[in-house]
């Protein structure tokens, strides 16, 4: 079924809101969790950098996460790097 939805897929630019695949999982998502709007991103990482920097809007900002969490250990500094933001792991 993966090979299946790779064929059928839509080739579409979503940046232009052209890919109504996109368009129809982003409208059902902000539905689902009564939002005006639901936005598809890429990765994690990329939610993270957009969420962080709509709730930090002046630095300096320290975030704390888990010792093991995605954000301190695999996404190479870029909170401090975009944003100014120190990241604290707490066990």
């Amino acid at each position: 079924s993966m090979l299946m939805a790779i064929q059928n897929t839509t080739l579409f630019d979503d940046g232009y809101g052209q890919n109504p695949t996109t368009s129809s999982l982003e409208v059902h998502m902000a539905e689902l969790y009564n939002h005006k709007v639901g936005v598809f991103l890429l990765s994690g990482a990329i939610g993270n950098q957009i969420a962080l920097r709509t709730l930090l809007t002046q630095p300096p900002h320290s975030v704390l996460s888990g010792h093991r969490a995605h954000i301190l250990c695999l996404e190479a500094g870029g909170v401090s790097m975009l944003r100014g933001t120190m990241v604290e792991g707490v066990v």
